[in-house]
């Protein structure tokens, strides 16, 4: 830019523009005309200063300006005279210049930002609080959502990554559950606070084992425990779940049966519960619930009744049941009848010999079951069933014995009334007689014998020689029985 010197006024034109000033001097006075170029910013600026005596101080507060001015002073012609100025200047200067003369005009650089002052197209500057979260930003533009910069009054800004969805939303807040947009790690936000609805407060979907109850769910304790009040399937514990909760005993879900390990109470199936446990493991024929009757159907061992098992039930039949114990001598046979002649069980402690089942004669076993002999005031006394007519070496002999070798002992054992009915008890005989007989020690009444058994009354002797006559002489000796004679049997104490 060119500069012109006229007399009488100061001419400044700068950009087109005159600009007339009073009077510097005289005509005389040595003139001197200056021109300097700076650049700042692409802002230029140009400074002319004509002063008689000029005393100039510049200070730099953020960076020294240096400037180089090549020119040839020229006095006369202002035309002749061309100043040519080029310089250097920093974005940020503050100068201050004092003069002392008649006239000083002092222009400064363009906008500096930074200095705290907003011009040009600074959209703001707070100074020493331009920068990074202020809200001037350090290259004097204003901080906005969406910039990349999280400023005063936002909670978040990543700049173009903004967005409802992304964990910083449009308008720089953070997503958090509740505000109504599904921000990362949220399957829902329907921002109310009602839990059992579609969206839960933590912004989840509904599920079991959220910890809320929603539809569909009986309960929901937030855990995976079966055995508590709630299951993992969301359900009120109850009997029949296939889970042993409180006080139950066992669960076995759908199986649980009356019949079964389990019963639909989830207990255990034991004999008195009224439930026939016959699956599995079960045994149970029958269940009564233990009612102490072991002849109504069922035993308390929840079995149905049957000999053997160690209860009498008359309504089967049953005489005595002793369990089945093998020892048909005891009282009881193992077919819980007692014992008798003829049921094919030896019972020695009944006086049998012999037990072929049945009461038929002359078949090895009389029907007496071999009671023909029995033990009576201290001796053996027997009889052959299967004869008649036989005196006693005979019938001793039946049974590989003799006669009583001593006779007193023998005559003392049958003396007496009271001993005669003993024997007479013992052998079934109706009554008694006693007399002095040659050989009755001791014989039947006699008759017609059609079967093993005796006829009339017992004869006992008063005579002592008796016995000795009784070895091998009775009454109708060797009559058969069967016969319609008067045959006699022979009952002879034997050793």
């Amino acid at each position: 830019m060119g500069m012109r010197r006229f007399h009488g006024f100061c001419g400044l034109f700068s950009a087109g523009l005159l600009i007339l000033l009073p009077a510097c001097g005289d005509d005389s006075a040595t003139s001197s005309d200056s021109a300097t170029t700076g650049t700042s910013d692409d802002t230029t600026s140009t400074t002319a200063t004509t002063t008689a005596t000029t005393t100039a101080t510049t200070t730099a507060t953020t960076s020294t300006s240096t400037s180089t001015t090549t020119g040839d002073p020229t006095t006369g012609d202002p035309s002749d005279t061309v100043a040519m100025t080029e310089a250097e200047t920093s974005t940020s200067t503050t100068t201050t210049t004092t003069t002392t003369g008649e006239t000083t005009t002092t222009t400064t650089g363009g906008p500096v930002c930074g200095d705290g002052v907003m011009e040009g197209d600074e959209e703001c500057d707070d100074g020493e609080n331009n920068g990074p979260g202020y809200a001037c930003k350090a290259d004097c533009t204003a901080n906005v959502c969406g910039d990349g910069d999280p400023g005063p009054d936002e909670e978040c800004d990543n700049g173009r990554m903004n967005a409802d969805t992304a964990a910083c939303k449009s308008d720089c807040t953070n997503n958090v559950c509740g505000d109504g947009f599904v921000g990362p790690g949220e399957a829902c936000d329907d921002m109310n606070d009602v839990d059992d609805d579609e969206c839960t407060n933590n912004c989840t979907t509904p599920s079991c084992g959220d910890g809320i109850t929603q539809a569909g769910e009986e309960c929901d304790d937030g855990n995976d425990i079966d055995t508590d009040a709630c299951t993992s399937a969301c359900t009120n514990a109850a009997c029949g779940d296939g889970f042993v909760q409180g006080d139950e005993e066992c669960d076995n879900g759908n199986d649980n049966s009356p019949n079964a390990a389990c019963t639909p109470e989830c207990l255990n199936a034991v004999c008195g519960d009224s439930q026939v446990y016959n699956t599995g493991d079960g045994t149970e024929e029958c269940d009564d619930g233990k009612d102490g009757d072991q002849d109504d159907g069922c035993t308390d061992e929840c079995l149905l009744p049957t000999c053997g098992d160690g209860f009498l039930q008359a309504s089967e039949g049953e005489e005595c049941d002793d369990g089945k114990d093998g020892d048909q001598d005891d009282g009881c046979t193992d077919l819980c009848k007692k014992p008798y002649c003829g049921d094919g069980f030896l019972q020695a402690s009944e006086g049998e010999t012999c037990d072929d089942g049945n009461n038929l004669p002359n078949d090895g076993c009389d029907p007496s079951c071999g009671k023909a002999c029995k033990s009576v005031n201290g001796l053996l006394w027997c009889y052959n069933p299967d004869a008649c007519g036989e005196a006693c070496n005979a019938v001793c002999s039946k049974y590989g014995l003799t006669p009583v070798a001593d006779k007193t002992v023998w005559f003392n054992a049958q003396n007496t009334s009271a001993k005669c009915t003993a024997l007479a008890n013992a052998f079934g005989l109706g009554g008694t007689s006693m007399a002095s007989y040659t050989y009755a020690c001791l014989e039947d009444t006699g008759g017609n014998h059609t079967n093993q058994t005796f006829v009339g009354n017992l004869l006992c002797s008063t005579y002592s020689g008796c016995p000795n006559n009784h070895l091998t002489n009775m009454d109708q000796l060797g009559i058969a029985c069967n016969s319609n004679q008067n045959s006699r049997r022979s009952i002879c104490p034997c050793e």
